[in-house]
């Protein structure tokens, strides 16, 4: 199961967790973490007391250019709170 946390705590960062998909996984026991991909502090918030990240950015909601920002602040974010980062390009 892909949400087998392995003796983990698993945390979903979403935009709204109000939404299906992350009613879905709080039913599922994943603790969420909202913010937005835009917002540095956000980022760092939902980075604070994890182990590692798995990140995935979508380019066709905005630009290639809005998604590597976004993926310089997960890095960031990733670098600050030491964690290990586990980037996806979405293929």
């Amino acid at each position: 199961n892909a949400l087998d946390g392995r003796g983990h705590e698993l945390v979903a960062f979403v935009r709204d967790a109000n939404s299906d998909k992350a009613q879905a996984l709080a039913a599922r026991g994943v603790e969420l973490a909202v913010g937005d991909l835009d917002d540095q502090a956000s980022i760092g918030a939902a980075f604070g007391g994890v182990d590692g990240a798995f990140a995935a950015t979508t380019f066709f909601t905005t630009s290639v250019e809005v998604e590597a920002a976004q993926g310089i602040r997960i890095a960031d974010a990733a670098k600050a709170a030491n964690l290990e980062l586990a980037p996806e390009d979405g293929e």
